[in-house]
């Protein structure tokens, strides 16, 4: 084969390879979204299982809304606030360690609030959604109301969650029990 020729082809093979694994960092997350209404990322944030003595608190300025921490093998609980006034999405309080943690959701937006155990492998987390102020439309803003989540290998995202926009506050609060040192959550666009 000609130099030029087999260049030419090392270098397609190496552009198509990098088009497709940019177009899986961009796309879909795996899971149960896929062939789904589910669109574009709009933000994430991880939670994390601290050791229990490691004396961390949200003073810590470790938080960047980014971060959400819980003592390692204690239970754990996230309210979520769902509110016409704000704007985008915001963790408000990131230490679970002292009881449970908030977020703040942008109530305009349609949205899916989808979560993934990432580790470590062998780990096992029951997770409970309930809707705490439904409104007067008796939206039932969790997908599902129990769910256990375990981590073998590389696995998917859940949809926990959705709002559709009605321009009433609402609350949804995680609560969990389990093994687990990391899980990540990202709320992406309902698509029409």
């Amino acid at each position: 084969m000609d130099r030029s020729v087999r260049t030419i082809a090392i270098t397609t093979l190496i552009a198509a390879a990098l088009s497709f694994t940019a177009g899986a960092a961009f796309g879909k997350p795996p899971g149960d979204t896929r062939d789904s209404d589910v669109g574009k990322k709009l933000w994430q944030f991880n939670i994390l299982a601290i050791p229990e003595q490691s004396h961390w608190e949200d003073s810590n300025a470790s938080c960047n809304g980014s971060r959400i921490f819980f003592d390692e093998g204690e239970n754990g609980n996230i309210v979520w606030v769902l509110d016409p006034s704000a704007h985008g999405f915001d963790v408000t309080d990131c230490d679970g360690t002292d009881g449970a943690a908030a977020v703040e959701a942008d109530e305009s937006q349609r949205f899916y609030v989808l979560l993934r155990l990432l580790g470590p492998n062998g780990s096992d987390v029951d997770l409970n959604c309930q809707n705490d102020i439904v409104s007067d439309n008796k939206d039932d803003l969790c997908i599902i109301d129990n769910v256990n989540l375990t981590k073998q290998g590389r696995t998917g995202f859940v949809k926990v969650f959705k709002n559709l926009f009605d321009d009433e506050l609402e609350q949804v609060t995680w609560s969990w029990s389990g093994d687990y040192k990391l899980m990540q959550v990202r709320v992406h666009a309902i698509t029409p």
